[in-house]
C-alpha cells in the first residue's frame, strides 16, 4: 500500500511539473515572435474611406482638402486644382511604399509624382523632398528639389541650381518606360533604403538613384494640373 501511495505521489509531482514546463516554453515563443510580426507588417496609408492621417498643403490657402481630394469608391480623386500635395502625418526613414495611380482615359494633359523623405519647412508647389514622377511619358523619373541630393548614370543626370519653382533640382531620367496605356490601374513600387531609392513600375524596375540624404521624412501625392486617382496605398518600414 505505501508503495502505491508513493507512485501517485510522484505522478502527480511529475504532471506538474510538466505542465509548467509547457506554460514557460509557450510563452517564450510567443514573445520572442511577436515584435517580428508587428515590424514586418504593412501598413495601409489610406483605409479607402477618408483622410485621417493625411494633411492638405496647397498653393491656394483659401482652398481645402475637400477642395482637391476626394474618395470615390474607395479611391482617392486628386483634381489637380490648385496645386500642391496630400501628406502623411507620419514620418518614415527606411521603407518599402507600395500604390497603384491611373489617369483618366479622355484626358490629354496631366502630371503627378509620389513625394518621399518630404522634410523641413512645408513649401506648396514642391517640396524639400525626393519625387518619383508619374506624368506620363516619364513615369520613374527620380528628382530631388531644393538641394535634395542624388546620384546616377552621368548620361540621365540633369542638374538646374535655380530652378524657379525647386531650387537646385536634380534629375535622374529613367533606365526604361514600363506604363500602361491611360485608364488602366498602374501599380507602383518605391523602395527606400539608406541612401538609395528604387522604383518599379508594374513588376519592372525603371530607375535607381543613390546618394540620398539618409533623413526622416513625410509621403506625399501630387495635384499638379490634371485629375489622377490613388488607391491601395500600404507602407512597410524596413
Amino acid at each position: 500500500m505505501v508503495l502505491i501511495m508513493k507512485t501517485y505521489v510522484f505522478l502527480g509531482i511529475l504532471a506538474m511539473v510538466l505542465s509548467t514546463v509547457e506554460v514557460s516554453v509557450c510563452s517564450a515563443v510567443t514573445n520572442t515572435i511577436t515584435p517580428d510580426v508587428v515590424t514586418a507588417k504593412a501598413k495601409a496609408l489610406f483605409d479607402g474611406k477618408g483622410f485621417d492621417g493625411w494633411v492638405e498643403v496647397l498653393t491656394d490657402p483659401n482652398k481645402t482638402l475637400e477642395d482637391v481630394w476626394k474618395v470615390q469608391d474607395g479611391v482617392i480623386v486628386c483634381s489637380g486644382e490648385p496645386m500642391g500635395y496630400l501628406q502623411s502625418i507620419e514620418k518614415f526613414d527606411d521603407f518599402e511604399l507600395e500604390l497603384e495611380y491611373r489617369w483618366p482615359a479622355e484626358q490629354t494633359n496631366g502630371n503627378s509624382g509620389v513625394f518621399v523623405h518630404v522634410n523641413g519647412k512645408p513649401k506648396a508647389l514642391l517640396p524639400h523632398a525626393i519625387e518619383v514622377q508619374l506624368k506620363p511619358g516619364n513615369a520613374g523619373d527620380i528628382m530631388g528639389f531644393h538641394g535634395m541630393r542624388l546620384k546616377g548614370d552621368s548620361a540621365r543626370m540633369t542638374v538646374m541650381p535655380n530652378n524657379p519653382k525647386a531650387g537646385t533640382l536634380i534629375k535622374l531620367a529613367r533606365q526604361a518606360g514600363n506604363e500602361l496605356p491611360k485608364g488602366e490601374w498602374n501599380h507602383v513600387r518605391i523602395l527606400v533604403e539608406g541612401k538609395t531609392v528604387t522604383a518599379w513600375f508594374n513588376g519592372a524596375q525603371v530607375n535607381q538613384a543613390e546618394g540620398l540624404d539618409p533623413v526622416s521624412g513625410h509621403i506625399g501625392l501630387q495635384s499638379e494640373g490634371g485629375t489622377v486617382y490613388f488607391r491601395n496605398i500600404r507602407i512597410t518600414r524596413k
